[in-house]
């Protein structure tokens, strides 16, 4: 069922140079504004809304294990497949935050800030309007850096 959900979650546009050495990647828990760990408010890339992110990341690029760029009926995307400790962080967390909002960063950028429908623990797809390129590039670069740990 978590899986689902993450496919309606991550449908926003983010455009990313070709041939990215490096990517960066982070799901964090959305926070008051006015709260201390609170971040700098972020706009969800081609939304107006505002969201501030809670500093501390529950899962981020270091818990990703390897990625792969798959086709489904919502199309392209890249699937990210998180260790096992990051599996386990990120169930723990959205189990608790039913009904809460979590931001999805990706390279800087806020890609969305869904509400958390049921508790995700693995199978990250993320999509946007990524050209083909941009898609293996991502996956390259994630599975670059997951080797790497």
């Amino acid at each position: 069922m978590g899986r689902a959900v993450l496919l309606a979650i991550f449908s926003a546009c983010c455009t990313v140079g070709t041939g990215l050495a490096q990517v960066t990647f982070a799901l964090r828990m959305v926070a008051p504004c006015d709260a201390r760990n609170a971040s700098p408010p972020m706009n969800v890339e081609g939304e107006g809304e505002k969201f501030c992110l809670q500093q501390e990341a529950i899962v981020d690029q270091a818990d990703v294990r390897s990625a792969e760029v798959a086709s489904d009926p919502n199309g392209p995307r890249v699937r990210l497949t998180l260790t096992d400790a990051g599996s386990q962080k990120l169930l723990e967390t959205t189990r608790k935050n039913i009904g809460n909002r979590i931001g999805v960063v990706l390279n800087g950028r806020l890609l969305a800030a869904p509400v958390i429908r049921a508790a995700i623990s693995n199978g990250i797809p993320i999509s946007g309007r990524f050209t083909e390129q941009e898609r293996n590039d991502i996956a390259a670069a994630f599975n670059r850096q997951a080797g790497q740990h």
